[in-house]
């Protein structure tokens, strides 16, 4: 919990940072109350009004769903077994890196001494569990409503990452960022069924079909969303931490390496390129002294059945949307501001040397052509 704690006051001083922009002093003094406010950018303001909207959309979703029993019943060789939701497998892991190491990745029903015999498997990188060991205090309902509380104050923050990654200027995109806010926070893709061909519908069940199983199923989406885009906002700025942010960040490898283009350019952009690649590298040390120190979780880990990498669980959606559209996005709009830029050295130098513009080389000498 300390972790996560932490992880949102870091980010949410870097969303409050992004105030100044919204005010032309850039100070808290009185021109704020007058002349600053009535030149405060309008579109600004209305991101701002529709991030509110959705995150108070969203709420509701949370209230609604994880407030819900969280145990369910499944039909299993013709009889009904109480199955766990998703956070259990968090739990009961937790449970097993303290008492017994070997059991962590253990598949399939638990003994009683468990603190939830029917719980999921657990599938993510051992280090993954530090975010859930403080929440053994706690029973495992009341573990399992912080556990999915704290993510929900994620929210803001990402939105203010996104506003960050992304820095809109001109109306369009601002355009551009607003629709990657909504696919974000209400996520209306639902998949029909997991076999194949694959088919993708527009479903706003629950408010959202999506977060509604994030919030009742205790998962860790939004987390691990926060330290993606956490990630692609430190590699902007060019700071060393972007690297260890984004392999903390990779519980599910698919959406890490779905990331990778657009955290590679940015640490292109910002010219420390070299020196973050080399971070990910460097990071993986403490992250593999975590594993070895800790009975044979390495081999656990690496003997899990692999990624079934076209099935998306309605809750990873929520990953897959934002980062794609954010990548396009982004993509679109430094796509025009090199064609604005082009545009820009273009006509400098043709008022830099008009003559040169209208050089005539019909007759294989150069003249100057008639003004």
């Amino acid at each position: 919990m300390l972790l996560l704690l932490l992880l949102a006051i870091t980010s949410e001083t870097l969303f409050l940072s992004s105030w100044p922009n919204f005010c032309p002093t850039g100070k808290g003094n009185d021109s704020m109350k007058s002349s600053a406010l009535a030149k405060m950018n309008r579109k600004d303001v209305a991101i701002l009004v529709l991030v509110v909207v959705l995150i108070t959309w969203n709420f509701y979703i949370f209230v609604y769903s994880a407030t819900k029993p969280w145990l369910e019943y499944y039909p299993v060789a013709g009889r009904s077994v109480k199955i766990s939701s998703d956070f259990s497998a968090f739990y009961n892991a937790a449970y097993s890196l303290l008492n017994n190491p070997s059991q962590v990745y253990h598949w399939g029903f638990r003994s009683t001494s468990y603190p939830i015999p029917y719980g999921q498997d657990f599938r993510y990188p051992p280090y993954f569990l530090l975010f859930v060991l403080p929440l053994l205090a706690l029973p495992f309902a009341q573990a399992k409503f912080i556990f999915s509380l704290a993510q929900f104050f994620l929210l803001p923050l990402i939105a203010g990452l996104i506003w960050k990654i992304l820095s809109p200027r001109k109306l369009w995109e601002y355009g551009v960022m607003g629709g990657v806010m909504v696919l974000t926070f209400l996520e209306p893709f639902t998949v029909v069924n997991v076999n194949y061909p694959l088919k993708i519908y527009f479903d706003l069940s629950y408010g959202s079909y999506a977060y509604y199983w994030q919030w009742y199923s205790g998962q860790s989406k939004i987390l691990e969303l926060t330290l993606i885009l956490l990630s692609l906002y430190l590699a902007k700025r060019g700071s060393w931490l972007a690297s260890f942010v984004l392999i903390i960040g990779a519980f599910d490898p698919r959406f890490t390496l779905m990331s990778l283009p657009l955290f590679l350019y940015l640490a292109y952009r910002s010219g420390k390129l070299k020196n973050l690649i080399f971070g990910c590298l460097l990071a993986l040390v403490p992250i593999s002294i975590f594993v070895v120190g800790f009975g044979n979780l390495m081999s656990q880990y690496f003997t899990l059945p692999q990624y079934q990498i076209i099935l998306l669980y309605p809750y990873e959606w929520i990953l897959f949307v934002c980062i794609l559209s954010l990548s396009l996005g982004y993509l679109f709009i430094e796509l025009s501001r090199k064609y604005e830029v082009a545009q820009k050295i273009s006509a400098a130098l043709t008022q830099t040397f008009p003559k040169a513009s209208n050089l005539d080389y019909g007759t294989g000498s150069i003249q100057e052509a008639r003004e």
